[in-house]
């Protein structure tokens, strides 16, 4: 059993805690297409959370990548 529900039975509130990779590689986010690619012309294509609405009479567009910082 992991510590977090060890914790949680104890009554403290306690959850995971996400490695950098890990929503990437979540299933149910891929089912719902969340992560969207985008190309940066200064450092190439990458994916980025997308919309968090699923509406289909609204579409939803990357015009340009973020600026840099």
């Amino acid at each position: 059993m992991e510590l977090f529900h060890l914790l949680q039975k104890a009554g403290i509130i306690a959850d995971s805690i996400i490695q950098e990779e890990q929503p990437y590689n979540d299933p149910h986010l891929k089912e719902r297409k969340f992560f969207v690619e985008v190309t940066n012309p200064e450092i190439g294509t990458y994916a980025t959370p997308g919309s968090t609405d699923k509406m289909p009479k609204v579409p939803f567009s990357i015009r340009k990548p973020p600026g840099l910082l």
